[in-house]
């Protein structure tokens, strides 16, 4: 199978478990879970909640914008999607306690497997030429 095909499909996956992730989280959290987490966060400022909610936001739009990115070869999709990563770990270490069921917590597991294999084939594998033939092929007109 071409690698393009392979590339683009994990794309899919990708967002398919990222919009799934987002769905369980804001429709399907047990009331343990959001009683668990008010409780850790119950000395939070409303700054500090602001900051996290406003940062959540962020990294959601910017994740939508790079995966179009990626699947379309745009250099910037690779750029953006290396800087989303590295957002989301420092995200992850400065959001505090985090409390999610099981299932929710498999799909972010998965999630961030497919992130990983993603960022290898952009910059280990053959397909990180193509992002470079957009830029070529844009400047030679």
């Amino acid at each position: 199978m071409d690698l393009k095909k392979i590339f683009k499909r994990l794309i899919l996956i990708d967002l398919l478990l990222f919009s799934s992730s987002l769905i369980l989280v804001m429709f399907f959290e047990s009331n343990m879970s959001a009683k668990a987490y008010q409780i850790l966060h119950m000395n939070d400022s409303k700054i500090e909640s602001l900051i996290v909610g406003a940062s959540s936001i962020l990294i959601v739009v910017f994740f939508y914008v790079t995966l179009v990115f990626l699947y379309k070869f745009f250099r910037l999709g690779r750029i953006f999607f290396t800087i989303y990563f590295t957002l989301t770990i420092i995200y992850l270490l400065f959001s505090g306690t985090i409390v999610e069921d099981s299932y929710i917590n498999t799909v972010d597991s998965l999630q961030t497997a497919l992130d990983g294999a993603i960022l290898a084939l952009l910059y280990l594998s053959p397909i990180s030429k193509e992002f470079q033939k957009k830029i070529i092929s844009k400047t030679k007109r």
